[in-house]
């Protein structure tokens, strides 16, 4: 259960509201926060179990801490929504929180993953010692696909053979998308940007439909525009 309460916005709140009016607001947390949260805990639960399935390095992920971001995530998703974007708040909110997990996790496992190796100077060879002389070690994590692997900015993942979907390529943190992966995504709208993230992180076409609640036309649609040779083209290189 989600262990944080929330309470409508604040007047303060309200103020910072980007584009939907106080009234619009107020509706949208009737239908998310009403009835202890029914809604907005419907998607927790979907996404939790998603992501501990996903994450096989994380089997004790804690519910409450997620559940809890979920909730700040609403928030932030509240002010800054665009009604007047063709993308539901469900479809807004769903992204968000997803990708909130996705970051929350990645940052636990690459703890995890964080092996010291010993701190080399490039200049002597020799391992690099502390002000007492102690040997200075230095944490080390999985190299990431996306790791750039020149001056050119050139990531690893280009440098394999082609085959591998759109979805396999997109990295899901925003964060860390080179200018290249922001530019591609930047061409699709905020359904197909979701759509892609599910695919990327396994989910299949029925889960999407039903979490997304969007229908099976504007779901081929865009996965269309997502394979769409001219919007892929940034993402291929001549070998």
């Amino acid at each position: 259960m989600i262990t944080m309460r929330y309470k409508y916005l604040t007047e303060t709140q309200i103020e910072k509201l980007e584009s939907l009016t106080p009234e619009e607001a107020e509706k949208i947390q009737q239908i998310y926060l009403d009835n202890d949260m029914y809604e907005l805990k419907k998607i927790c639960k979907t996404l939790i179990y998603k992501k501990k399935k996903s994450s096989k390095d994380l089997p004790t992920l804690h519910d409450a801490e997620l559940e809890s971001l979920a909730v700040e995530v609403f928030l932030s998703s509240l002010l800054k929504y665009d009604s007047s974007v063709k993308c539901t708040f469900k479809t807004f909110l769903y992204g968000n929180i997803w990708r909130k997990y996705w970051t929350y996790t990645r940052d636990i496992e690459r703890k995890k993953r964080c092996v010291y190796v010993p701190d080399i100077d490039e200049e002597t060879g020799k391992q690099k010692v502390d002000k007492e002389g102690n040997p200075k070690e230095k944490p080390v994590f999985d190299i990431s696909i996306y790791s750039q692997i020149d001056e050119d900015g050139m990531q690893l993942w280009e440098t394999f053979v082609s085959g591998k979907t759109v979805e396999d390529v997109v990295f899901q943190n925003d964060q860390e998308m080179s200018s290249t992966m922001r530019e591609y995504t930047n061409k699709l709208s905020r359904v197909q940007s979701v759509i892609l993230h599910m695919l990327a992180d396994g989910f299949n076409e029925e889960e999407i439909l039903q979490n997304l609640h969007i229908s099976k036309s504007l779901y081929n649609d865009s996965l269309k525009a997502i394979r769409n040779n001219t919007n892929t083209r940034i993402l291929r290189r001549d070998y």
